[in-house]
């Protein structure tokens, strides 16, 4: 079977290239006895012999001197051990290895539009350092930079690739949000064990729905620099493998959610679960609205923390959900704004892509909501009003960071938008955390109620 391991530039299908000025295209194979223009008495030698080969194509479609750096993008996706390949046929081994890269692909034949040429380890080494002296340094790193030997499989490396298959920093800020719903939605002391297992329980399933979003997007992972050096793109784990570790830490998480929790909680983590991985992941590939539902996604663990000690949603517990709704889209709208380029060859469909305007209308419109929200958690009587007052100078910073970045969009003002989005929420959280009202007459009425 032919194993594509970088799908190159922006083409939708192997072998067919929307990218008209991309002039190399190299995919590597691993097939019994696959030799290319070898004779017959060759191929029969090889026939019982597996291994490895770099297939070099050259394209027509554009002209000789327009050279991309997205063409060689996947040589870091590329950790097959190969064995060297030695043939019989003294003419396929004449070309030189210090060769330029122009000088060892074939010269074009009128009966065919590409040429093929089969190189083993050694000389696909010393081609590509070539290649990579053609290329823009601006473009592209050395290759031997790029191109690394797939590390052995211990106990170390294979607990790293699950912090990397589990998103590690993002299900890190899921478990800080819900226990700040945690927090505020306490009265009195606190269940260490509605603690541990809400917490346990939270990032358990926040990392399975990162895990199958790193599944069902390989193939557009290897065309991003972001994303390039994830667990399933380098294959130092296998597909099998990170749906095996989905499948079990989406069933342990909900599980624990159920059974030391409450149903409740453990039902709005399985419906975030879905969200993320069975909504938010394919709908990047279809609509802009992707970002709503992400956007979902992150509201929902602050309500799972405030649900896990009150057991019922009111006001007070959708506007902590709100607060996270409405961070994401300076926060992630300003970060996709210096990656559009990549998104849209991976043709992930974002509003920094398809609508521009509208995506730095929608950062704008929704720092300035923030500031109703956090207004709106006095009123409700769940922080102190000195809590709006000390959230006011860093919610308008925000909102004049995302004005600038409506009226000059660029990467210097996206760049300060997404960054102080990154202090903007710890600070409101902790204000929020110091101003809490210890004495809510709304959920004391509720209690006595109950």
């Amino acid at each position: 079977m032919f194993k594509l391991f970088g799908k190159i530039g922006s083409s939708s299908k192997f072998g067919h290239h929307q990218n008209v000025g991309n002039k190399f295209s190299i995919i590597s194979t691993n097939y019994p006895s696959f030799m290319i223009g070898c004779n017959h008495h060759h191929h029969h030698h090889h026939r019982n012999q597996n291994f490895t080969s770099i297939l070099i194509l050259r394209h027509h479609n554009g002209p000789a001197n327009n050279k991309t750096a997205s063409n060689l993008r996947f040589l870091s996706s590329i950790q097959q051990q190969t064995k060297l390949i030695h043939s019989d046929d003294e003419s396929t081994t004449t070309t030189s290895a210090t060769a330029t890269a122009e000088d060892l692909l074939p010269k074009p034949s009128s009966s065919s539009s590409s040429a093929i040429i089969e190189y083993d380890e050694h000389r696909f080494r010393e081609l590509s350092k070539e290649f990579s002296k053609s290329l823009d340094k601006n473009q592209l790193t050395n290759i031997e930079n790029v191109w690394k030997d797939i590390q052995p499989s211990t106990i170390s490396n294979v607990l790293n690739d699950y912090s990397k298959l589990a998103k590690i920093k993002l299900t890190g800020l899921v478990v800080l949000t819900t226990m700040a719903g945690f927090y505020m939605a306490i009265e009195s002391s606190v269940n260490p064990t509605i603690l541990a297992s809400t917490l346990i329980g939270t990032a358990l399933t926040s990392g399975s729905a990162a895990a199958w979003n790193h599944f069902l997007e390989v193939p557009f992972d290897s065309q991003m620099r972001r994303t390039q050096a994830r667990p399933l793109v380098q294959g130092s784990l296998t597909p099998l493998h990170a749906a095996t570790f989905a499948t079990i830490t989406g069933v342990a998480g909900l599980s624990i959610l159920a059974t030391y929790v409450n149903p409740l909680t453990a039902l709005l983590g399985g419906i975030n679960l879905c969200l993320y991985s069975f909504m938010y992941t394919p709908m990047k590939r279809v609509h802009i609205v992707n970002t709503w539902i992400g956007a979902i996604v992150g509201a929902i663990p602050p309500i799972m923390g405030f649900t896990a000690v009150n057991n019922f949603i009111d006001l007070p517990s959708l506007l902590l959900g709100l607060i996270l709704y409405s961070w994401q889209f300076p926060h992630f709208n300003a970060l996709s704004w210096n990656m559009r380029h990549e998104y849209a060859r991976a043709g992930y469909r974002m509003m920094s892509v398809t609508n521009p305007r509208l995506c730095q209308q929608t950062a704008l419109r929704h720092s300035t909501l923030l500031l109703g929200y956090t207004a709106a958690m006095c009123a409700t009587d769940m922080t102190h009003w000195s809590f709006g007052i000390d959230s006011l100078p860093f919610s308008l910073y925000l909102v004049y960071l995302s004005y600038r970045f409506q009226r000059e969009p660029s990467s210097q003002t996206s760049r300060k938008l997404f960054l102080y989005s990154l202090i903007y929420l710890p600070v409101i959280m902790l204000l929020m955390v110091i101003s809490k009202n210890r004495k809510s007459s709304r959920n004391q009425e509720r209690k006595k109620a109950n």
